[in-house]
């Protein structure tokens, strides 16, 4: 389903009786979507990579309103246009050195592999070991 989202309507709609969950593309967004389910609504960025079809997961309603789900999809489509294949909520995530401490690193999401920068080759970090 398309339709021009509102505020209003995102917070009102609710999923059809006999949906489990339905996805309301935003017109004017291309890709930007509300997943409706029966206990909650989360942003979609839609996206084609490779020839297959990928969802990349913005935020939830109403953490991320309306304005910053547009936000972040335009974020996320420039990202991807550049090349950033891990593009998640507007941001590239990326691998930081803490006070140059080789061993305290931090990702921005739990479970994602880290990407490998040039200060972990000069620090001389094995990237292999935050393998899942």
């Amino acid at each position: 389903m398309q339709k021009a989202l509102t505020d209003r309507f995102v917070a009102s709609v609710k999923p059809a009786a006999n949906v489990v969950q339905q996805d309301i593309f935003d017109l004017g967004y291309s890709g930007l979507a509300l997943r409706v389910g029966r206990r909650d609504k989360v942003w979609c960025y839609f996206h084609r990579a490779g020839g297959k079809l990928h969802r990349m997961r913005l935020g939830r309603y109403p953490e991320m309103s309306l304005a910053e789900a547009r936000q972040a999809w335009l974020q996320a489509r420039k990202g991807l246009a550049e090349g950033r294949a891990n593009v998640r909520g507007g941001q590239s995530e990326k691998l930081e050195l803490s006070d140059g401490n080789a061993g305290a690193m931090t990702r921005s999401r739990p479970g994602d592999l880290p990407e490998v920068t040039s200060e972990m080759i000069e620090a001389g970090v094995d990237a292999l070991m935050y393998r899942r």
